[in-house]
């Protein structure tokens, strides 16, 4: 059963009743190839990651890992979503950390909540149930808004005694001091979360990948000016920077490329999420975004992409008249370092440009069509 055949995850539920059924012709499957094709490829790809959100799930999944401590060794990737019917359950709580420490291999840990679920209970449930188990996990992704202080303080408790997170993913309110994250997760090199999160981390941390969303209106300059700061500090680590911009008409768009050539001139990848081109009326205005990207010297890649749905009727090329092939071309011709220019054409699947090795730019086919295009943030 090679890899590329499982296209899709079997359910949890039938995991343990196809163990239970090779077990039981075990005398069998050892004197044919099929059961070392299941023990050698088929088990470990089915374990390496598991998704549970029901309760028969996450009970069949529990006692498999406890009992069959080997697959729990599998496991690499392990997502939850906590339901509104756990709450106050502490027999749920009780098995997941028992099953917690029967994946000691565990890389990957994405927590969430169902809409319905309050604060109080990510505070003190979810995150409890986690902070006690010896994870020593690499990535962690907190899809849950974080609302209060106290759901920070829950975050940075889990955290703080993992030094070897490299990856974290989290929302959390502006409104909220973050003065607690100054200090923490010294190896940290892919982020994404709000920019008051990244603003809070003091010193600098030797990011690679970052994604930022971006929203501070009232004090837009001001959070500006300290992204600048803190992005000019990580220059020589920094590769890809993904942001998302909610107000592009407060600071226009060829000015904030325009400074941040001047952060991170060595930046690779540049991802923009705003509705800046579709916005744009004035050919002077399209002439100042193509004019920003002089000043980057290694800048290989950029994408520019919607943050809002577009209207009904799509366009097919940049305001003011210019095609896609000529504002990629223009693009390439200000920053020579660049290779591939992607845009934000719903009604077209060839959304990509890429420069050949003779110096043409070229459609590339895209089978991406959501309206927020195609993202250059790495997926890990």
């Amino acid at each position: 059963m090679p890899h590329m055949i499982l296209a899709t995850r079997f359910p949890v539920e039938l995991y343990r009743p196809i163990i239970s059924f090779i077990d039981k012709k075990k005398d069998l499957c050892t004197l044919c190839l099929s059961s070392r094709t299941w023990y050698g490829e088929a088990t470990p790809f089915l374990y390496q990651d598991a998704f549970l959100s029901s309760t028969q799930g996450m009970m069949i999944w529990c006692n498999t890992t406890v009992e069959k401590p080997f697959l729990g060794e599998l496991v690499q990737e392990l997502s939850i979503l906590f339901r509104m019917c756990w709450r106050g359950d502490s027999y749920i709580s009780v098995r997941i950390s028992q099953m917690l420490r029967h994946v000691p291999n565990l890389q990957r840990l994405t927590l969430d909540v169902e809409p319905q679920v309050d604060g109080d209970v990510v505070r003190s449930e979810v995150f409890s149930v986690f902070q006690a188990c010896p994870l020593q996990i690499r990535h962690f992704d907190a899809r849950m808004f974080l609302l209060v202080k106290a759901d920070v303080d829950s975050l940075v408790e889990f955290v703080k005694p993992r030094p070897n997170i490299t990856n974290l993913s989290c929302r959390i309110t502006r409104r909220i001091s973050l003065h607690a994250l100054e200090t923490i997760l010294p190896n940290l090199a892919r982020l994404v979360a709000p920019s008051n999160l990244f603003l809070a981390l003091k010193p600098p941390r030797p990011i690679q990948c970052l994604k930022m969303y971006l929203g501070d209106r009232d004090h837009i300059e001001a959070e500006l000016e300290g992204i600048l700061v803190r992005l000019k500090a990580i220059n020589e680590t920094l590769t890809t920077l993904c942001l998302y911009r909610r107000f592009p008409r407060d600071v226009p768009l060829h000015k904030y490329i325009c400074r941040l050539a001047k952060s991170v001139p060595k930046l690779q990848s540049l991802c923009i999420h705003d509705d800046s081109l579709r916005l744009c009326r004035e050919p002077p205005h399209l002439e100042g975004i193509l004019s920003s990207f002089t000043d980057f010297t290694c800048l290989e890649n950029v994408a520019f992409n919607q943050y809002y749905p577009p209207p009904s009727s799509g366009r097919s090329q940049i305001p003011c008249g210019m095609s896609p092939t000529q504002f990629a071309t223009r693009c390439m011709e200000k920053s020579p370092s660049l290779y591939t220019v992607m845009l934000p054409f719903w009604d077209n699947e060839k959304v990509a440009f890429v420069k050949t090795p003779s110096g043409d730019v070229i459609e590339m086919p895209s089978s991406e069509t959501s309206y927020r295009g195609t993202c250059l943030f790495p997926k890990t």
